[in-house]
């Protein structure tokens, strides 16, 4: 799921008008999947994380401010719902004048939340558990 985020667009897909230089229902659909992915994980880490981002989206489907505002209004519960890295970018403000590197922050947030979930989970084999704490045999 994570690794089909996109985080690398650049000015150049814009001006050559590749997918990536456009913001359409497929980058929509792919980042609310992954949003109720990563909102899945911390819950699953005793989190509180409700988010509910529209994943049905169609090419003809034209967003309305609302259904953006809450988009992002998803986006910024996950963010504080859990540790980010120092460099994981703030929420865009709003969609209105979303460029390349908008896109990429939103999707780059949900990365970087991942990754610290991901290493969470592999510390705990390391930090005092049952399984590795030094307590065998005794």
């Amino acid at each position: 799921m994570i690794e089909t985020l996109i985080t690398d667009r650049t000015q150049g897909d814009v001006e050559q008008r590749t997918a990536k230089g456009y913001y359409n229902a497929s980058d929509l659909n792919r980042v609310g999947q992954a949003m109720r992915y990563v909102a899945a994980r911390i819950a699953g880490m005793g989190g509180a994380c409700a988010v509910n981002p529209k994943t049905d989206w169609a090419m003809h489907d034209i967003p309305t401010e609302t259904q953006m505002a809450a988009y992002l209004s998803d986006l910024a519960t996950i963010r504080a719902a859990y540790a980010a890295l120092p460099n994981t970018p703030a929420v865009p403000v709003g969609m209105d004048r979303m460029g390349y590197s908008e896109a990429n922050d939103i999707e780059q947030i949900l990365v970087d939340i991942d990754w610290l979930l991901t290493n969470a989970t592999a510390a705990w084999y390391y930090s005092g558990t049952d399984l590795y704490s030094g307590e065998a045999g005794q």
